[in-house]
């Protein structure tokens, strides 16, 4: 596997010439390309290095590497000499990096949150190593120059290892190496190594790893031979892995097992990196021999480092291992509830309870004699980025007692809309353990409800996988006497019957309103002809009419004797029309505009002259109009004259 110490610009993974820029360069013989580290021979001549193109700080030289890296250092170097020291002796002597995986640049920060400024060369020629406290993922790095003697002139690595999609620090499954994880040493410590195994030899693999990997497989273990005293203690090294900062919570989950071995423990701690004595948080899980175990723990927003190491105290000859590694966006929904109710919500009308029952703990909602209480879990925000195709999986342990109509309600809440997925009603055979599909299109939340009148409901070892639920039995604790499995009707059908509501109620209403406007004509024709309708209707029917008979003398090209020919067309002194001018004493909104904000085609075909007011501007466009006022009642209602 590749060691997490290898050169990034030279070498077997080093970069294409094309890959290395600066922001100026001073010739074409200190072009960036002749930047890289131990660069002697330039041209025909003993140069070698990248050289500014002016004599100033803050000039830069940057490499585009090969794919997402892990970097661990930085290595500089001087320009090289051609024997004239007032013109060779050039060098930086500190400077600053930046990074960019996505699209903004970073600087990289000292444990104060400032910019950190690196020390560099004393001399053209020499080797100056800086390791990075934090790790640096990236694929673009930047040299920026700060302090240097004569010229800004340098030659530059870096070290660290390559790192793919599949084993970033989102997944790893050790089945190409450690991921760049990386081991401490001491003479006590056991060493983890890779082990191979085949799935179809090996039964307790979880289900889960089932579609990551194919029929030989890998896992990362460290064994135990040849001891017999029960006194010695077997404690692993310790596996560091930097993580970089995100804007977004996260948490890591590990699964683990142990072979031939009573009890282990895997510890997951969380160390702050500028400060590795600094623990951010930590989490120690007990592992039996049952099947692969999920360990979960939250991880800072900050840059950190990761911690595992595990081990077992007893005479037992066997192995614990870990497998894959995964990082997730959000917080986490896992819980075992082994110290407390991890990120869930206990807020019901009656509080779930702490219980430890032999070598388990678990919570439950206990109601006594004639007494009903709701207890109530509500679980943390699920990011749907995580689900493939909006698939998740909700695995969980419950037991029923006492009451007959004790119930488990499982709900989904999604936009503040709770969905039902599962109910379970009676008393059940032991701890069972449950799986529900739950098929979403955007963030949700779990909530659990216990309905109790006589007894308890219990809950445990809460997990949420992001792909769809086994199809076929599965290893289980001991505790469990069998495994319900049932896929419920998706949160997508149940926004589609929404939907489908929602559309019926809508056809509903236009069916309704119809009805009603039928009804309504037909009165007001009976009313017609039995004589019922009022002045007022009467007077509106007439008007209608005489704007029907206009309009039809018009489209004749005949003209009436109550017509007053405008430059507008015919105006009517008996009838008001909509979507014209009102001609009386008032002005009109087109009149109180200047020439100039007037629309071309709304321009009259006279100069306007503001010496006028509105009244006389009227008459100039009309002739002498008298004020004319409608016959029709609240003729005010129909607007503007048309032509």
């Amino acid at each position: 596997s590749q060691v997490c110490n290898v050169f990034l610009v030279t070498g077997i993974y080093g970069v294409p010439e094309e890959h290395l820029s600066a922001s100026s360069v001073y010739n074409a013989q200190h072009a960036a390309k002749f930047g890289r580290i131990n660069t002697t021979y330039v041209y025909g001549s003993n140069i070698g290095a990248w050289a500014a193109g002016f004599n100033r700080k803050n000039e830069f030289i940057q490499v585009q590497l090969n794919q997402l890296s892990l970097i661990q250092a930085i290595h500089t170097q001087g320009r090289n000499g051609t024997g004239d020291p007032s013109f060779s002796n050039q060098y930086v002597k500190s400077y600053y990096v930046s990074y960019r995986h996505n699209k903004n640049w970073l600087y990289i920060k000292d444990s104060k949150e400032q910019i950190k400024l690196f020390s560099g060369n004393n001399d053209q020629n020499s080797i100056k190593a800086n390791q990075l406290e934090c790790p640096l993922e990236a694929q673009y790095i930047r040299i920026n120059v700060w302090e240097y003697e004569e010229y800004p002139s340098l030659r530059f690595d870096l070290t660290g290892c390559l790192l793919t999609e599949e084993n970033s620090t989102t997944v790893c499954d050790f089945e190409d190496g450690l991921c760049g994880w990386t081991q401490e040493t001491g003479n006590d410590l056991l060493y983890w190594t890779r082990q191979n195994y085949t799935r179809s030899e090996d039964s307790s693999k979880p289900v889960e790893f089932h579609e990551f990997c194919s029929d030989n497989c890998s896992f990362l273990a460290f064994i135990t031979r040849n001891y017999s005293n029960s006194n010695v203690t077997f404690r692993s090294t310790n596996l560091i892995r930097f993580i970089q900062r995100s804007s977004t919570p996260r948490y890591l989950r590990i699964w683990s097992t142990v072979k031939n071995i009573t009890s282990a423990y895997i510890n997951v701690s969380v160390i702050g990196c500028s400060n590795q004595s600094a623990m951010v948080s930590s989490k120690i899980v007990n592992i039996s021999e049952h099947g692969w175990t999920p360990v979960s723990v939250d991880v800072s927003n900050t840059d950190y480092q990761l911690s595992i190491n595990g081990g077992w105290k007893s005479e037992d000859q066997g192995y614990l291992a870990i497998d894959h590694i995964l990082l997730f966006t959000g917080i986490c929904p896992d819980c075992d509830f082994e110290n407390d109710f991890c990120n869930w919500k206990n807020n019901g009308v009656i509080s779930w309870n702490l219980i430890t029952e032999g070598q388990r703990k678990f919570i439950s909602s206990e109601v006594s004699t004639n007494r009903r209480g709701l207890t109530r879990l509500v679980g943390p925000v699920i990011i749907t980025s995580e689900s493939r195709m909006f698939k998740s999986c909700l695995r969980f342990s419950y037991s029923i007692k006492g009451a007959a109509n004790n119930t488990l309600w499982v709900y989904v809440n999604i936009n503040r809309l709770k969905s039902p997925l599962w109910n379970r009603t009676g008393t059940s055979p032991g701890w069972i353990t449950q799986y529900i599909n739950i098929l979403n299109g955007s963030d949700f939340q779990i909530v659990f409800e216990g309905k109790v009148d006589n007894g308890t409901v219990n809950v445990d070892d809460i997990l949420v996988l992001y792909r769809t639920c086994p199809e076929f039995p599965i290893t289980t604790t001991t505790h469990a006497s069998s495994i319900w499995t049932v896929t419920p009707a998706s949160v997508a059908d149940i926004w589609v019957y929404l939907g489908i509501a929602a559309g019926v109620f809508t056809v509903l209403v236009a069916l309704a309103i119809t009805v009603v406007c039928l009804i309504r004509r037909r009165r007001r024709k009976t009313a017609s002809k039995m004589g019922l309708i009022s002045l007022d209707e009467r007077k509106d029917e007439k008007y209608l009419e005489e704007c029907e008979y206009s309009k039809v003398k018009r489209r004749s090209g005949t003209t009436s004797a109550d017509q007053i020919e405008t430059e507008f067309g015919p105006i009517y002194e008996n009838q008001v029309k909509p979507e014209a001018y009102q001609i009386n004493s008032h002005s009109t909104p087109e009149l109180d505009q200047t020439y100039d904000h007037i629309h071309q085609d709304e321009k009259p075909s006279i100069p306007y002259d503001p010496t006028y007011d509105h009244a006389t501007f009227g008459s100039r466009l009309f002739g002498k109009i008298p004020n004319i006022q409608p016959v029709v009642p609240n003729a005010s209602e129909y607007g503007k004259i048309v032509s």
